[in-house]
């Protein structure tokens, strides 16, 4: 079964908690989908309730179901406020201030080009009688 984008986060958003035991994943997206569903990432990444072996996920999922609500809730903003560096705008403004250094530099280097043919061109007319 197929679900939309919006049909995932409510289905996530019904767990308090979401274990994820893949190692070495290279980004880890369904940790950040859990994140912003609210529900707490259980893994053995970085995130979360850290876990790398069958004892510690046991003892990280209790500590999940038990935890009092309140204070789950404020980790579940606290997460879904961190997934949200994630989002589409949050990729485009970190694109934009990684490139921004260089495009500045770049424009630098293009008015030098423009000063310096323009420069040439004076000298260049300047001859012609």
């Amino acid at each position: 079964m197929a679900l939309s984008l919006m049909g995932l986060g409510e289905t996530l958003g019904r767990f308090c908690g979401r274990m994820h035991s893949m190692v070495d994943e290279h980004f880890g997206i369904s940790v950040v989908e859990y994140m912003a569903a609210g529900a707490m990432p259980i893994d053995g990444q970085q995130t979360g309730f850290l876990a790398q072996n069958v004892e510690e996920y046991a003892d990280a999922i209790l500590k999940v179901s038990r935890m009092p609500e309140t204070d789950r809730l404020k980790m579940a903003a606290a997460a879904r406020k961190r997934a949200a560096r994630f989002s589409e705008h949050g990729f485009f403004e970190d694109f934009k201030a990684a490139i921004r250094p260089m495009l500045n530099h770049l424009s630098l280097v293009l008015l030098a080009i423009v000063l310096i043919s323009y420069k040439k061109m004076q000298l260049n007319t300047a001859r012609v009688p």
